[in-house]
Parts: C-alpha cells; sequence; structure tokens
C-alpha cells in the first residue's frame, strides 16, 4: 500500500505543474517518539528539545546531525550548557540563534584556541539575537554568567558563552 501510494504521488509529481489540483500533496510531518528517560549518543532525536521544556534542539547543537556527539560526557557537557543557556535567554527574552555549538573539529570561526576546545567537549555556544550586538548581550550577561562569556569585533552580533567552571572572560 505505502509503495502504491508513493508510485502515484511520483507520477501526479511528474506530470503535474505546481499550481494545479494535481499537485503533489504537501508531505506530512512524521510523529516524533517520546524523547527518553536520558539521552545517550544513540538515541538523539535531532527535533527533540535538548532538555525538558527548553528551546534548544538537538540539532542545534550537532550541525543538524552532522556533529554527533560520540561519547556520553560530551552529550552530558551539552545538556548542561543547554540547560545554563535556556536560563540566558530567559534572561535576554529573546531567541538565541545558534551559530556554533559542538564540533568535533577545529572549525569554528573563532582563534580563541580556549574556545575551539570548548565547543569539541560540546560546552560553549556561539549565537546571536536579532536586534542586539555582541558588545550588548557581553555586557548583559557579565554580572550573571558565571562561566566563560566573550566577543569578537570581527563578528559584531555574535557572543559565545561556556558553561566553565572558573568565571573567565575574553572580548578580542
Amino acid at each position: 500500500q505505502t509503495i502504491q501510494s508513493l508510485l502515484r504521488d511520483l507520477k501526479q509529481m511528474h506530470t503535474a505543474r505546481r499550481d494545479t489540483p494535481d499537485a503533489a500533496p504537501k508531505p506530512t510531518p512524521l510523529s516524533l517518539p517520546s524523547p527518553p528517560d536520558r539521552w545517550t549518543p544513540d538515541n538523539l532525536q535531532l527535533y527533540a528539545a535538548i532538555s525538558a521544556n527548553g528551546s534548544f534542539i538537538w540539532a542545534e547543537a550537532t550541525q543538524g546531525g552532522t556533529q554527533l556527539p560520540t561519547n556520553q560526557a560530551t552529550v552530558d557537557a551539552i545538556i548542561h550548557i543547554a540547560q545554563l543557556a535556556q536560563q540566558a535567554r530567559d534572561r535576554v527574552g529573546r531567541p538565541f540563534h545558534v551559530v556554533h555549538w559542538y564540533c568535533l573539529s577545529d572549525r569554528n570561526i573563532s582563534v580563541n584556541h580556549a574556545i575551539q576546545y570548548r565547543h569539541r567537549l560540546g560546552d560553549a555556544i556561539s549565537f546571536y539575537c536579532e536586534g542586539l550586538t555582541g558588545n550588548q548581550l557581553y555586557w548583559f550577561l557579565d554580572p550573571w554568567w558565571t562561566g566563560g562569556l566573550g566577543c569578537d569585533r570581527r563578528f559584531p552580533s555574535l557572543c559565545t558563552i561556556a558553561a566553565r567552571s572558573d568565571r573567565t572572560r575574553w572580548l578580542n
């Protein structure tokens, strides 16, 4: 039945113009399974929230699934920074548009080697907020954020946070 339906849809798409009633039907999204009790490298769901009631999803943390964590320590680090970043996002009152989060290699836009290392650990996020500069984000978060915080004048919209155990700041 599924194959017959697929063949009908393919034939219809091949012969129909997009502005006719014969055009292919809109795709129906897949229903997502319930999140597991504990995330592991083997059960990540790209469009699921990393933490309960959180705004950040695994697709943001893993560059659309192209940089999947290989061990539990990295998964746990991603979960931890997602929870902290959610608090910062709620404090700022605007969505964080993630530019860079977890990566397996040193492909980061920053030349700061310490931050590249944090991205490889999964506990750093480079982001921007529409209508705010990286400096505005930095100075707003500075008194409150207890880990790593920085921005780079080469990328004036970006701000980076890291879930370090010590308070570290950088302005490049």
